[in-house]
């Protein structure tokens, strides 16, 4: 994974301080989530090394966001799960709840995946709740579709 990071090192070089590294780091593992899950992976495992070093506790919950939906992209669910939970009970902490949401979201893809729907409802209902309740919009439609999916698999309509 190391190696991987290394890659990237030419766009961390022009970064003023730790706190704008982990930002970058972050920033690149949510921009390769989809194409490079590996790469995401690698990238937000250092940021989340490097928050946690420095105290920074938002940043190590959006590193451990990226954290479980890499590891969900690349089918290694048990640890996504882990991860996820871990993330949502840190960003319950410290009131993040546009995060709180993206962990909730993310907890019902990787339920989804393991097919266990009850538990997949439960955490998008969960943030369909809190999205509507903060008017985060960006999510809405996402999570009425991902609610809409289970239903279609389970021919309940």
């Amino acid at each position: 994974m190391k190696k991987i990071v290394k890659e990237y090192e030419p766009l961390l070089v022009n970064c003023c301080d730790t706190e704008e590294k982990i930002q970058v780091l972050n920033n690149l593992s949510e921009e390769l989530e989809r194409r490079k899950p590996l790469h995401s992976l690698a990238l937000s495992e250092e940021a989340f090394e490097m928050a946690t070093h420095d105290g920074n506790e938002k940043a190590v919950v959006k590193s451990l966001l990226h954290i479980g939906r890499s590891l969900w992209l690349t089918g290694e669910l048990e640890k996504a799960l882990e991860k996820l939970i871990d993330g949502l009970t840190r960003v319950r902490r410290i009131n993040e709840l546009e995060y709180e949401v993206e962990f909730l979201n993310a907890l019902g893809n990787v339920n989804v995946y393991l097919k266990i729907y009850d538990r997949a409802l439960e955490y998008y209902g969960q943030a369909l709740n809190l999205a509507t309740a903060i008017k985060y919009d960006k999510l809405i439609a996402g999570l009425l579709n991902n609610i809409g999916e289970i239903h279609y698999r389970l021919h309940d309509y």
